[in-house]
């Protein structure tokens, strides 16, 4: 995992108690950019909406697909090379 994600989520999620016992720096994966390896999308109009036992948030999913539509179609990334995350509290 590059460092900078990994500190995002370490931080975001952990308060920074996770440790590593490999170095991150030293794996090898594709990322959108090297300097910017994190794109984080406000999905502010979105509200969570409960289906039975679970929940769904629409306009979280369509930010989601529209931004791995415009990543594969427009920037010409692989599907399956790259990850998207969207976190919640549970």
């Amino acid at each position: 995992m590059h460092a900078k994600i990994w500190s995002l989520a370490n931080g975001l999620f952990y308060a920074n108690k996770i440790k590593s016992k490999m170095a991150v720096e030293d794996q090898k994966h594709v990322f959108i950019s090297k300097e910017q390896p994190v794109l984080l999308v406000d999905v502010a109009e979105g509200y969570q909406e409960k289906i039975n036992d679970s929940f769904i948030n629409r306009a979280e999913a369509k930010a989601m697909f529209e931004t791995f539509d415009y990543l594969v179609r427009s920037q010409g990334y692989q599907p399956g090379r790259f990850a998207m995350i969207s976190p919640y509290r549970a």
